[in-house]
């Protein structure tokens, strides 16, 4: 089984089309792999989508149901992981070596937390997020990441000849 931790503008991504979209999409509707956030995210996304609804790039419809269906999500297709003072901490020291924003930090520190106790169960873990300063970071960490716009190829209608 899979493992992966998804942070905020991943998970942006299920519910609203953004380059990356398609390949989030099929990652998160694999039934042979679990999805990790941190309990942020609920805040992020919730956030995200409003923000959108606010500029006009989705409409008042699409927002509810989108706010909606993750919300129904936040219980059924992740495990949101706890910002304990420790996580922060470590989210702290980890902005010190590291030019990271500090939900980012936040995320990354929950991810390389998270990684290790999987790696003592002989476990692994990926994360994926569209930020390249935190795959930067985590991939100095040893965490492997994935980035949604390395798929965008995926977005594109298919065409026939």
């Amino acid at each position: 089984m899979a493992h992966y931790y998804l942070d905020s503008s991943a998970v942006v991504k299920c519910y609203v089309y953004e380059a990356g979209s398609q390949w989030i999409r099929q990652l998160t509707s694999s039934l042979s792999a679990i999805f990790y956030s941190s309990d942020l995210t609920i805040a992020e996304v919730a956030a995200a989508l409003a923000v959108l609804g606010r500029t006009g790039r989705i409409n008042p419809p699409q927002q509810r149901e989108a706010v909606a269906e993750f919300y129904k999500h936040t219980t059924t297709r992740y495990v949101h992981l706890s910002a304990t003072r420790e996580i922060v901490r470590y989210a702290a020291n980890l902005t010190q070596r590291y030019p990271l924003k500090g939900y980012d930090a936040v995320h990354l520190a929950t991810a390389l937390s998270l990684a290790r106790d999987m790696r003592a169960n002989g476990l692994s873990l990926t994360l994926v997020t569209g930020d390249d300063q935190m795959i930067r970071a985590a991939q100095a960490e040893n965490l492997p990441a994935a980035n949604p716009f390395d798929y965008t190829h995926l977005d594109e209608p298919e065409t026939t000849l």
